[in-house]
This record gives C-alpha cells, sequence and structure tokens, in this order.
C-alpha cells in the first residue's frame, strides 16, 4: 500500500491543487492510481490486458503456423 502513496505524493508535490476543481481533479487522478496499482498486484495484471490484442494476433499466427504444419 506504500507504493501509491509515495507515487501520489510524488504527484501531488507538482499538481498542487489549489481549487475546488483541481482537488477534485487530483482525486479522480488518486483514485486511478490507487485502482491501477490495487488491479497489478491482485489477480489482473494491466500489462496482459495492454498486451492481449498482440498476444492474440501473435496466438493466432503460431495457430496457423502450427496447423498448416510449419511450426
Amino acid at each position: 500500500m506504500r507504493r501509491p502513496a509515495i507515487f501520489l505524493m510524488f504527484a501531488f508535490s507538482f499538481f498542487k491543487p489549489q481549487t475546488a476543481r483541481n482537488w477534485r481533479t487530483f482525486s479522480a487522478f488518486a483514485a486511478f492510481i490507487v485502482a491501477l496499482f490495487f488491479v497489478e498486484m491482485y489477480g489482473f495484471p494491466l500489462s496482459i490486458y495492454l498486451l492481449s490484442g498482440w498476444l492474440r494476433d501473435a496466438a493466432a499466427i503460431a495457430g496457423a503456423r502450427v496447423g498448416a504444419g510449419l511450426g
């Protein structure tokens, strides 16, 4: 749980929200960062999600090669 807090403190040092609108924007960003860290740690890695399109295409090519007797 420390990683998101450290990252958010780093982001806060640059953003420094002043108005209520700025605080809402920073809060939305903070919620995204916390969710991102929890998604990465608990069972559904975001990296797999982002690579899924490429992996699907690579698997289809590999499957076609094996089916054709080339792999």
